[in-house]
Order: C-alpha cells, then structure tokens, then sequence
C-alpha cells in the first residue's frame, strides 16, 4: 500500500490547528456562570460605595453580563477587610472589588500583610485630583506663600490630610516639602476621623490648610467660603477651579490623587482576566459611565488589566519614595 505522506503531514496540520482553535475559542468564551459579587471596602455611602454600586447596576442596564451581581460592604482596615475577603475567593472569576490608594500605602507603612501584587489587577476607573485650600481669610495667602512657609518655618501652620496618615493626601503634602526643599518631617499634620470634619476644623479656624478631594468641596470653592491655592493634577480643573493653577505651574513637581480602581481575587487565570477587560472597556465607552464621571467632576483615567498593573506598580514605588521622606514608611516593605 502506497502511503502519501504529504497528505498525513497535511492531516496532522489541519487537525492540530483544529485543536488550537478549539482551545482558543473555549478559552474566550468564559464568563460568569453565577452571581457576581462586588465588594466595597467602606459602608454605604461616599464615592467607593457609590462606584460600586454603579458598575453594579450599569452591568445589568448595558447587558454586559447574563447573570445577577450584587455589592457587598465590608468597611474597615482602610479597605483590607474587604480585600482579605475577597481573596478567599482565589482564582474565581465572579469576585470582584473596589481598590484605592490605601491597597498600597498601607502595605508601604507595615499595616497590612500584602499589595497589588497579592490580588489581580483589573482596570483602573477614575481619578479625583488632591486640592490645597484654605479657609477665605486665611493667613496662608496664596500658594507661593504656602511653598515659603513649608520651606523657612514648617511650624508655623497646621494642615489635615482628612482621614489617615500617609493617604495620598499626605503624600502630595510630603511630595510639595520635597519640591520645595522643606523637611516633610517637621510639618504639623492633624487627621480626623472624616474629611468633612476636616474641613470643618479649616473652616473654623482650627486648622489652616486642608488637602482634600477636588470635588468635595467645589461648593465651598464656588461659595467663596473657601479659597483654592493649588491642584496637584497635571492640568488645570473645570468649573471653579479653571483659576487655580497647579503646582508644576509653581515649578513643584507634584501630582497626586485619589483613584479608585478594580481588583480581582489572587489567582485569576488569563480567560477571567480577559472576559473582565471587555466588560470595562465597554462599560467605560458608555455614555451612562461618561455621565457619572462629569456628574461627579471625576478624571477618566481607565486602563486595562495590564495598564492597571503597571500603573500600581509605578504608584508603590512613587509612593513609598515620599512616605520614606515623611518617615512614615518600613523601609523593608516587599510586594
């Protein structure tokens, strides 16, 4: 019998590709074959609960998932409570959660046992930049006298940072004493319990300076009742603060905000990855998610699950650079 092994060889080919095809195609199509849980590291209310429960409700309304989903407060131990939580769900594709600055600044200070690096990184969503502001009659009277302050006579005001050392708050503190040439040590620093009573000990005169959220107090700002000195965002802000200029325009090499993005549980396999990739660029695309970032004067900052890696990646080390000047850091502190 006369064998032609150019048609076996052919065959073969065929076949393996068959099998690669297979593979490839089953391996996209995953997705959730149950609820999707979305946990949230604060109680109800504020912006992290609130973007949790958007994502959560716009799934349904864009049909980007065929199975229910559901939001899952877990407050407490600036978000590790809810993180630790969802790590106990390794490597399931149908847990999700919110994850700030805190998943590594409090890993940089020795608070919490891991970072990005013990989760899957999912996309990053938004950004709301760090603003200085003072009271309207502030004796800090601008923002050249507030760079001269912290470099001749760091003493001679106080600032809170809202509601935890080392936040990124502190951390544009900490990177403006750098740029200036003052001892980010020696700076009087107050934190409360909220930022709303932050807010209200600058208002009434107890405290000089605050460093907050850009769209907390964009009312105090519009009312007059307090003054903007400077944003640490790479360009200038909308709406009331379109006059404040920022500090790299003041020569200070400073940009910092509270961002808000999306973790997956330790162990994520490349198909979950994926299948959560397109529903975030999807959903990001939307006009809804457009209208809940201009609504709440919020910076669109997505990246996919491979830019959100580096982006933390870049963040830990920035990060830890400033709280090491700040003297709040473990210096021995790994991913």
């Amino acid at each position: 019998m006369d064998i032609d092994m150019n048609c076996i060889t052919r065959s073969v080919a065929v076949l393996l590709c068959s099998l690669l095809l297979t593979t490839s195609a089953g391996a996209a199509d995953w997705s959730p074959d149950k609820n999707i849980e979305i946990v949230i590291g604060t109680g109800p209310g504020g912006g992290n609960d609130r973007v949790g429960r958007t994502i959560h409700k716009l799934l349904t309304d864009l049909q980007l998932v065929t199975v229910n989903s559901s939001v899952m407060n877990k407050a407490g131990g600036s978000g590790f409570i809810a993180w630790s939580y969802l790590n106990l769900q390794s490597a399931s594709g149908n847990y999700l959660a919110t994850s700030t600055p805190s998943l590594l600044t409090s890993h940089i200070i020795g608070s919490a046992p891991f970072t990005y690096s013990g989760v899957t990184p999912i996309a990053q969503l938004y950004a709301e930049t760090s603003v200085f502001v003072v009271k309207a009659d502030s004796k800090i009277q601008g923002a050249k006298d507030l760079m001269n302050r912290i470099k001749n006579s760091p003493d001679s005001f106080t600032t809170t940072i809202g509601t935890s050392s080392g936040n990124n708050n502190h951390i544009a503190l900490g990177m403006l004493a750098r740029a200036v040439g003052g001892d980010p040590r020696k700076l009087k620093v107050v934190v409360f319990k909220s930022s709303s009573e932050a807010t209200t000990a600058v208002l009434g005169g107890h405290v000089d300076l605050a460093i907050v959220a850009a769209s907390s107090r964009r009312k105090d700002v519009e009312a007059g009742t307090m003054k903007a000195l400077a944003v640490a965002s790479s360009q200038r802000l909308s709406g009331p603060y379109a006059n404040v200029p920022t500090w790299k325009e003041l020569g200070a090499d400073v940009i910092s905000s509270y961002w808000i993005g999306i973790i997956g549980p330790r162990g994520l396999n490349r198909e979950k990855i994926d299948f959560w990739d397109q529903v975030f660029t999807k959903m990001t695309r939307s006009e809804d998610w457009k209208s809940y970032l201009e609504r709440f004067s919020l910076e669109d900052t997505y990246l996919d699950s491979k830019g959100s890696a580096a982006f933390l990646e870049k963040q830990y080390m920035e990060y830890k650079e400033t709280l090491i000047d700040l003297g709040l850091a473990k210096t021995d502190a790994r991913k």
